[in-house]
């Protein structure tokens, strides 16, 4: 963990979450290096003080937001007549991928109000609530730019066609300056993703799946979107009934630091040997070739099915099973086009001229 200020903890239960962050934070402590957790998760439950634990309540934090929130949407409550409940918040599930944004705002708001000096361990959800998460917070700004912003030109043009029958109709159309988003959310999230730009990859993700040996196909995807967010390079711990000889053909292909088994005794020094074991030491690298380059990327899990390479005004964009990994062209290099592409476990290389 020495390498970056911010440790991920990913897992598919409660259980290996408390262990995994038992583990992190006894090696901290070992190293006398002092952490802070941000339990994104919301059941984290550690043993000893727990002075530096920030718990995600989603909805006490949603009910801070809401009131926020009104301020923006009361002008839409009055054009519908819905005054008299404009005071209520709909409950989280019924707004598709509110939980997500809530968390993020969560954390960005957490670690502007920690010490700097710290590191920090953040507690995640279930690896595709964390895929959510993280692509949210590295495209916060950008996605807030791109399809916000349209939306309220839109409306802005559309309330000026209205505006003739809005006395007629009785109608209270709101401006589009009233539905901006709160600069404070806008400032917070643009705040998060310049610190997360600002680290030293690769970023440490200690990740938790429980598999059986017939799973191991379709882990391929999970261990794959992880690593296109583009922030992690993870540590991977398997539990289920798994037999070293049946897992072999995938570790070589991932590359990874891997953890078989139930990591017996339930003790986080069991996890020792793991957490020691060197990460790579870059994630993307750019090769001179004689037509060109190459560009390689650590993309451990990923596969030729389902997979798109395509070059969008200096960005190579690579997708697949819905996440999208964005990889700028070094100015040097920004005149060449994206040629061939090939997986060489647990590589992407892509050709360029």
């Amino acid at each position: 963990m020495e390498a970056s200020p911010l440790l991920l903890v990913v897992a598919d239960t409660a259980s290996q979450r408390r262990r995994l962050t038992q583990a992190v934070l006894e090696r901290c402590d070992r190293r006398g290096q002092p952490v802070a957790v941000i339990d994104l998760a919301g059941d984290l439950i550690l043993s000893g003080p727990q002075q530096s634990l920030l718990r995600y309540d989603p909805e006490a934090w949603a009910d801070t937001n809401w009131q926020g929130l009104l301020l923006a949407l009361a002008p839409w409550f009055a054009l519908l007549e819905l005054d008299a409940v404009a005071g209520e918040r709909p409950c989280l599930g019924a707004v598709p991928g509110l939980g997500t944004v809530l968390r993020a705002l969560y954390l960005a708001e957490s670690w502007q109000a920690l010490q700097a000096e710290r590191a920090l361990v953040v507690v995640m959800p279930s690896l595709d609530q964390t895929t959510e998460i993280l692509q949210l917070l590295r495209r916060g700004p950008e996605l807030l730019e791109g399809l916000w912003s349209p939306l309220l030109l839109w409306w802005s043009q559309t309330r000026q066609r209205l505006a003739q029958f809005e006395l007629v109709l009785r109608l209270r159309l709101p401006d589009a300056d009233s539905l901006a988003l709160s600069p404070l959310w806008r400032s917070r999230l643009q705040d998060l993703a310049q610190r997360l730009h600002q680290l030293v990859e690769p970023v440490e993700a200690v990740v938790a799946l429980t598999a059986d040996a017939e799973d191991l196909p379709l882990m391929q995807g999970r261990v794959a979107a992880l690593a296109l967010c583009g922030l992690a390079q993870p540590r991977l711990w398997l539990e289920g009934e798994l037999e070293p000889s049946g897992c072999d053909p995938f570790i070589a292909r991932w590359g990874l630091p891997i953890l078989l088994g139930r990591a017996t005794p339930p003790h986080p020094l069991a996890f020792e040997p793991w957490l020691a074991q060197p990460l790579r030491a870059e994630t993307c690298c750019w090769l001179d070739a004689p037509d060109g380059c190459r560009c390689r990327l650590l993309l451990p899990g990923l596969v030729r099915e389902g997979l798109r390479v395509r070059q969008v005004e200096g960005q190579l964009l690579i997708r697949s099973g819905g996440v999208q990994l964005d990889v700028p062209l070094p100015r040097a290099r920004a005149q060449l086009t994206c040629r061939s592409a090939r997986i060489d476990s647990p590589w992407l290389e892509i050709g360029l001229s």
